[in-house]
Order: structure tokens, then C-alpha cells, then sequence
């Protein structure tokens, strides 16, 4: 079933067998559609994580809701299910969206934010899994991540609250990266979908709480391992 207010080809395009060549058009497509930022800060109620893991082709996702900014727990939802593709450099939507959006979706409510462990904008195609959740749930995402995919950058420590601008070889703003704990190497934040980079960055500083990670992140992975058993 579609998603009430997301994007039909974002949503779809998950629950489909695709081979490689009919994903990267899907994504080169989808990043036309990322929405602009008008997430204010101050209407941010309600945060969530959603993160993955798998056992070979079984996944294993979760998601947890959080008060802002107390980031009190208000509820989390775990799900199973099968890998669609096998694992591919920039296509984790296509493996991973479709198990995730049902953790997502158990949650109970719809939150104002949604912190995914992966990339949105930044990445080959414009389009990655933050970006992706974010266009077939209809809702502002931010994507959050260790490292690049096919780009260098330099991603040197600093102190926390230090968020530097980030491009590509090419020049492209990919995101910001940011020192969330200190004595650690910074993590790459990027829009995913109805978020701003500003906004995007100053939701996730306020929700590490000096963890490299946000707290809703933090939670769902280890959610998420719990589900699988680890």
C-alpha cells in the first residue's frame, strides 16, 4: 500500500525486483524531487531513528520515537524482512527502504523529523536512503553517515559543535561535516528530503548528547541488533 503523502515512485520503487541500471534512473529521477527545506526548528516536537541490520538476507530494522528536545522515549516498533537485491554500493533503499518504512510506520505517530543512518543528497546520484525514506514517507529527513560514497573528502577531528561545509571533488555541497563527540572524527550530515543544512545540522548537534551519533539513531541500532538477536 502507498504511503498517505509520499512520493508514488519513491514508495513503489522499493517494493519491486529492479536490476542495477533501473535503480540509479529511479534515483537520478527521485533527486529532482527532494523537497526544499521548511522544517522550522522550533516546530520540531517529536524526532525518530530508524536503522537496519541483516543476517545474510534477512533484515532486521527498527525505529524509536523521541520527545524534542528532552528526547525522552515514546515509543519504538521493530520489523523483519527479506532483501530485495543483494548488498550494492549506493542502493540500499532498494534493499533495506521497504523492511525499514514498516518499522517506521509502527511507530505511533508520525514524527516531525526522521534521522537515517545512511546518506540523503549526498551521494553519486543525489538520492540516497535518507533521501529515498524521505520522498515515500512524505516527511523531512536527514541522513547520517561515517564516510562518502565514491568521493574523497577530508574529514578532520575537531571540537564538538564544529560542522564545516563538504563538497565533492566536482565542488557539489554535499553536506556538513560535523564533530559530535570529542577526540572523534566528524560525521557527514546531509539533507534528506523538507529539511534545510542548517536546520539539518543543528538538530542532529542537539540530539548527540557527545555520542558520535543522535540519540534516535543510537537507540534504533541498537534496537535493531536487539531484534536480530545480537
Amino acid at each position: 500500500m502507498h504511503v498517505l503523502g509520499g512520493d508514488a515512485l519513491a514508495w513503489e520503487s522499493l517494493t519491486r525486483r529492479l536490476s542495477r541500471g533501473e535503480a540509479e534512473a529511479i534515483q537520478l529521477a527521485l533527486a529532482l524531487r527532494v523537497g526544499p527545506g521548511g522544517l522550522s526548528l522550533r516546530a520540531v516536537r517529536t524526532v525518530a531513528g530508524a536503522a537496519c541490520t541483516n543476517t545474510g538476507d534477512k533484515l532486521f530494522a527498527a525505529a524509536v520515537l523521541l520527545a524534542f528536545p528532552r528526547l525522552e522515549p515514546l515509543g519504538q516498533a521493530a520489523t523483519t524482512g527479506c532483501a530485495r537485491i543483494a548488498y550494492a554500493s549506493g542502493l540500499r533503499a532498494f534493499r533495506e527502504g521497504e523492511t525499514l518504512i514498516a518499522a517506521i510506520e509502527g511507530l505511533p505517530t508520525r514524527p516531525d523529523v526522521l534521522f537515517i543512518s545512511g546518506h540523503g543528497v549526498a551521494h553519486p546520484r543525489g538520492c540516497g536512503l535518507a533521501s529515498h525514506l524521505g520522498l515515500a514517507l512524505g516527511l523531512p529527513a536527514i541522513g547520517c553517515a561515517r564516510r562518502l560514497i565514491g568521493a574523497s573528502a577530508s574529514l578532520s577531528a575537531g571540537e564538538p559543535g564544529d560542522c564545516r561545509p563538504l563538497v565533492d571533488d566536482e565542488g557539489r555541497q554535499l553536506g556538513a561535516a560535523c564533530v559530535t563527540r570529542p577526540g572523534a572524527r566528524p560525521i557527514l550530515v546531509s539533507v534528506g528530503h523538507m529539511v534545510d543544512l542548517g536546520t539539518a545540522t543543528a538538530l542532529t548537534l542537539a540530539c548527540s548528547r557527545g555520542r558520535l551519533f543522535p540519540e534516535p539513531l543510537r537507540l534504533a541500532a541498537a534496537a535493531a541488533r536487539a531484534a536480530r538477536g545480537a
